[in-house]
């Protein structure tokens, strides 16, 4: 079997690969097969990797909206300095 990639260089790779950006649960939507029935693997997590990431400036937010359930769902696109970074440091993952 296949070593599964960490996380959160997952989580960069679909939003490297979606230029127009994606929300937590999106990336959730697309990850969950590989990290099926590990604990960090659910949508607050996920906002929780993109938030962090944020805060790195790999990642910047478009815009964000209320859903019905209250949660705040933000969309989230890599910026130039996150493509540089994640291409020179996790190339391999991507």
């Amino acid at each position: 079997m296949a070593e599964t990639m960490p996380m959160r260089f997952n989580i960069i790779k679909q939003i490297m690969e979606n230029p127009e950006g994606l929300n937590p649960q999106q990336v959730y939507e697309r990850i969950l097969p590989y990290y099926k029935g590990e604990k960090q693997c659910s949508e607050k997590e996920i906002d929780a990797q993109l938030m962090s990431l944020k805060g790195t400036g790999l990642v910047e937010i478009t815009h964000t909206t209320e859903r019905s359930d209250g949660f705040l769902e933000s969309t989230y696109v890599m910026t130039a300095y996150g493509r540089e970074r994640s291409r020179k440091y996790i190339g391999e993952y991507l």
